[in-house]
């Protein structure tokens, strides 16, 4: 993972709110997404999920946002596959 990456994840886990995610959260979560789909190459979960349970989340927390992660670049795929 490049560090732009590694920055966005870092920022992100800082200023959760772990109790119940904040909308803001969630936008913060989905601008490294959306990152991540532009790159050549996105993220792996393998690259992405050690850094979010060395942040502090629960694994059970750090799924939920890899379960998100997986879903927006699925997305964010379709959405190019149609040609917007």
């Amino acid at each position: 993972m490049d560090a732009t990456g590694r920055d966005m994840l870092h920022k992100f886990v800082g200023a959760l709110n772990k109790g119940a995610p904040h909308p803001l959260d969630w936008q913060r979560f989905h601008d490294f997404t959306i990152n991540a789909h532009g790159l050549k190459r996105a993220y792996r979960v393998d690259e992405v999920l050690p850094i979010l349970t060395k942040e502090g989340l629960t694994g059970e927390e750090a799924r939920r946002f890899i379960y998100a992660y997986e879903d927006g670049l699925a997305l964010l795929r379709r959405y190019d596959e149609q040609a917007h």
